[in-house]
């Protein structure tokens, strides 16, 4: 009166609608009498497709300085978790991992990691660490485009001629002051600098004969474009400048 089957899903397939149906008519009795019709279960869902794909998208290109990038990951299908040890981001720590929509789109913040300047480096993710809500493990890897990691200050050089001084940046500056040089027994004066932020000069008057005195710059006090700030202080040679006649 009774059998029992066993079914096993094909493989790469979603389908939310299926059903076991049964011919009576290839069915007979003990007496030799066939049926007729057919029966059918109540539905059932096939899913096998593994989660293979995954678009992953920054709000941002470069970290440093205290700027954070936000990543967006979203895959073709929910997940029962993406564990932190699934994504990888190079000179950078990952956190606020989390779903904003029950397990198909995830979210987490960047924030660099390290002292230096990386370019060419993505987010990515290790498919074969997540599984859907099927329980179907994922393959392959999922990139996304490049950022930059910048969390170096800005080094200088400086030279005191003639009356000038001159400090040249490795990358742009633009919130030097006065407060930030040293021109013990001088003044200093006339502070500007070039189109591209590079390079500043600055007049420098002796408070009378004070040979053998040098100029100095903090560099703790000047930042880039990204916030990093300077470290230490260079100081010029010993230079004569000469009080005006």
């Amino acid at each position: 009166l009774t059998w029992t089957a066993t079914l096993t899903p094909q493989a790469g397939v979603t389908d939310a609608t299926n059903a076991v149906s049964l011919d009576l008519t290839q069915i007979h009795d003990a007496a030799g009498n066939a049926g007729s019709g057919s029966t059918f279960s109540g539905n059932y869902a096939v899913d096998t497709q593994a989660p293979d794909t995954v678009a992953i998208a920054l709000d941002g290109a470069i970290l440093g300085g205290g700027r954070s990038i936000h990543a967006t990951f979203t895959f073709a299908e929910t997940l029962q978790d993406l564990p932190l040890a699934a994504v990888s981001a190079p000179h950078a720590n990952v956190a606020d991992l989390k779903s904003i929509d029950g397990g198909k789109t995830w979210t987490a913040t960047l924030t660099a990691n390290g002292s230096g300047t990386w370019a060419d480096n993505a987010v990515s993710v290790d498919l074969t660490k997540v599984v859907d809500s099927a329980g179907n493990a994922g393959n392959g890897t999922g990139t996304s485009t490049a950022y930059a990691v910048d969390t170096q200050g800005p080094a200088a050089t400086l030279a005191l001629a003639g009356g000038e001084l001159t400090i040249h940046f490795n990358e742009a500056v633009t919130d030097l002051t006065a407060a930030a040089v040293q021109v013990p027994g001088a003044t200093l004066g006339n502070l500007q600098h070039s189109s591209d932020w590079l390079t500043w000069t600055a007049t420098v008057t002796p408070l009378g004969d004070n040979g053998g005195n040098t100029a100095s710059l903090d560099l703790a006090q000047v930042h880039d474009a990204l916030g990093n700030t300077g470290s230490g202080s260079i100081t010029t040679s010993a230079v004569d400048v000469p009080p005006p006649t």
